[in-house]
């Protein structure tokens, strides 16, 4: 296992075109650390700067205590899996996976050893006779992420591996990779678009956003507590709900004239702004009971998924979306009085975007364990 760690890293295009900007970060030993962000933001060229195919404009890379900024990728001791897995059509699935270890003077013996146990433990003992067109698409990922496991390399980078695969497929092997990379522990840093691979595998995950970091964090840290806007809706699905609002004496005031009540504590935080963005996730938004609406709202759509129901009203001029467990019969045009708990409103500062305040009364889960007991 060994760390990695950028110092003030840049990456520049034409000397002016700045696409990955200053980023300071450090990768534990061990730990399965993600890169995601919409397209476009630099997660793939920094994944790329680490394994050194691409160069680094300024700042510094170590890996382990050594500074391999400078370093050929074949110096860094490090493997990768590719998008779109990079497979010799030529060769069988078991010279696909051994095909690099020639170069690392490692004896035939050796390396028919490693390819068995590989392949045993992802499942492909029975396949090492095939081509890659005979494979599926599952199959075609696995050998990939054989050939990378296979050097034995401490480090291993992935690049949106799973995105040619299908929902369900992808939800399998997710759980398949994390569960390989636990028993290798190695320091995998893998990079995905997809918020959902994001939140179900990290241990920790950066969000990246036109080359910036924008938080660093456990998933349900960065979850429960978003840093700016950006982090807030990009993270989370549906994805936070936000409306900018005009701060009133105890209230604020939605575009289209209703209000939502605030306590002496909020009303306090707020009294230097007369402007606000807020943000209430989708599963925070609850049917008001009597004595307790912050507004009615008028049903344009409703989406019955079987264990939950997703239902879409307009606030101003932006529509919001409540989650609810169960099935609920609800008609488009239905209006409905609904509650938002004042500790579940995240307040952003509506020109950068920032968190303001956030009031989380929730308590942490008990472990399995304490719930045993």
């Amino acid at each position: 296992m060994k760390r990695v760690e950028l110092k003030s890293v840049t990456k520049t295009y034409d000397g002016k075109t700045n696409v990955i900007q200053e980023i300071d970060v450090n990768i534990e030993p061990g730990e399965f650390f993600v890169l995601v962000g919409p397209s476009g933001c630099g997660k793939s060229t920094m994944l790329r700067m680490i394994a050194g195919l691409e160069g680094i404009s300024s700042g510094d890379l170590f890996i382990g205590e050594q500074n391999v900024t400078k370093h050929l990728p074949s110096q860094r001791n490090l493997s990768m899996v590719f998008q779109n897995y990079a497979l010799y059509p030529h060769l069988s699935v078991k010279q696909n996976i051994i095909f690099g270890l020639h170069t690392k003077k490692i004896s035939k013996k050796e390396q028919v050893a490693r390819c068995m146990e590989t392949a045993e433990m992802l499942g492909l003992s029975e396949l090492l006779d095939r081509k890659p067109r005979q494979l599926s698409g599952g199959q075609r990922q696995r050998v990939a992420l054989a050939r990378a496991i296979v050097t034995q390399a401490p480090i291993c980078l992935m690049d949106e591996p799973l995105s040619n695969l299908d929902a369900k497929l992808r939800a399998k092997m997710r759980s398949e990779i994390r569960q390989i990379q636990r028993k290798l522990g190695i320091t995998m840093i893998y990079v995905t678009h997809d918020q959902t691979e994001a939140m179900t595998m990290a241990d920790r995950m950066m969000i990246l956003h036109n080359g910036e970091v924008q938080q660093v964090g456990h998933p349900l840290d960065i979850y429960n507590h978003p840093a700016n806007t950006f982090v807030a809706s990009f993270i989370g699905s549906p994805p936070m709900n936000l409306l900018d609002v005009e701060v009133q004496e105890h209230s604020l005031l939605l575009a289209d004239n209703r209000s939502i009540q605030l306590s002496q504590e909020m009303n306090e935080h707020l009294s230097s702004h007369t402007q606000v963005t807020i943000g209430v996730r989708p599963e925070n938004i609850a049917l008001a009971k009597k004595g307790q609406i912050s507004f009615f709202a008028d049903v344009v759509n409703v989406e019955v998924l079987g264990t939950e129901t997703l239902i879409t009203f307009e606030v101003g001029q932006k529509q919001w979306i409540a989650k609810w467990n169960g099935q609920w019969k609800i008609d488009i045009g239905d209006k409905v009085p609904l509650f938002i708990p004042e500790e579940n409103m995240f307040i952003f500062n509506t020109e950068n975007g920032d968190c303001i305040f956030h009031q989380s009364t929730n308590e942490e889960k008990s472990s399995i364990k304490e719930a045993v007991l």
